[in-house]
């Protein structure tokens, strides 16, 4: 009875509401958003990573933390940076990242933000610069001193889809500065989300990163256009309505997303959206894809007939007067 009841629930009004608005806004179906990983300190051997000053961030393997290494910044007070290595940004646009973060209470009851540096290079930086802080990151479940090691992952805070803000330039590079009295920093991921390849209303889109901006399309086989078919791929990675409209060409029908050719004994006369037609009488089509019907042996029409309209049978005095036409 209880699954009958959520079964019910699930295909309520609500629900039939929801799917009406997403209906209404755009007749095709949209594929789920990629996210496209740059880098995950999960899967790494050692980061490498430069600390300054020297030794006061440390690469160390925390227990009961699988995974890669863990950064740690537990020496002493004071402002202490670390700095990733240079990372191709590839078809990013706008950097997002996953992060699990632990974080000592202060003994003078502030806690200080672990702050989230990101450097939009060409080349490799080998040094931290101040400034440029695009996040502050903070716990509210703190450990004390006296933990043991072995309790600090149940103080691990996971953030997920943190925005870094937009990347325009070869590639990029991480860093984190802390002046508090104790972090670890468990895992990082970097990523960006990309709307993936896509065909919908006669228009082929390609895999495009996360605001991009607009993205030309192409029509696909026996389809033109009427005009320029474009899209944007939005920061969830999902495609923004079409604009700019793809018809099928003459000769041609729109039939699941594609363009059929006309079977034989039917044409399509015109580039649009409108169907095959079934030839007029007395009139036939030799290949797939006419774009009008020819008359059949011994009938004819004038050359201003619209191609909707039959042939007639010919007469022999019109044949005559057609070959021997009077001055």
């Amino acid at each position: 009875m209880a699954v009958y009841k959520t079964i019910m629930y699930s295909v309520g009004p609500g629900s039939v509401l929801l799917w009406m608005l997403l209906w209404g806004a755009d007749c095709d179906t949209q594929p789920q958003a990629e996210e496209v990983e740059l880098f995950s300190s999960d899967k790494q051997l050692t980061l490498g990573w430069r600390s300054e000053p020297l030794n006061l961030w440390n690469e160390i393997k925390l227990p009961f933390v699988t995974g890669g290494p863990v950064l740690q910044a537990c020496v002493k007070r004071g402002q202490r940076s670390v700095l990733s290595k240079w990372i191709e940004r590839r078809d990013a646009h706008h950097l997002l990242m996953d992060i699990s973060i632990a974080q000592e209470e202060e003994s003078s009851g502030e806690l200080s933000p672990l702050k989230v540096h990101l450097f939009d290079t060409d080349n490799a930086i080998t040094r931290f610069l101040n400034g440029q802080t695009v996040l502050d990151l903070q716990n509210s479940k703190l450990f004390s001193n006296s933990d043991p090691p072995s309790s600090i992952p149940k103080h691990l805070n996971r953030s997920l889809s943190l925005n870094l803000g937009p990347v325009t330039r070869r590639g990029f590079q991480l860093a984190f500065s802390y002046t508090g009295e104790c972090v670890f920093i468990a895992s990082i991921r970097l990523y960006y989300r990309a709307c993936p390849d896509i065909v919908s209303n006669l228009t082929s889109f390609v895999k495009t990163g996360a605001h991009s901006g607009p993205v030309l399309g192409h029509c696909v086989e026996g389809a033109v256009e009427s005009s320029p078919p474009v899209r944007e791929c939005d920061m969830d990675g999902v495609w923004r309505s079409q604009q700019g409209v793809c018809s099928c060409e003459r000769g041609h029908e729109e039939m699941d997303n594609t363009c059929k050719a006309c079977r034989i004994g039917y044409y399509k006369s015109t580039n649009g959206r409108g169907k095959c037609q079934l030839c007029p009488p007395n009139t036939r089509t030799t290949k797939e894809g006419s774009e009008n019907c020819e008359c059949l042996k011994g009938f004819s029409r004038l050359p201003s007939d619209p191609h909707d309209l039959g042939c007639s049978k010919t007469s022999k005095h019109f044949r005559v007067e057609e070959k021997h036409p009077t001055a």
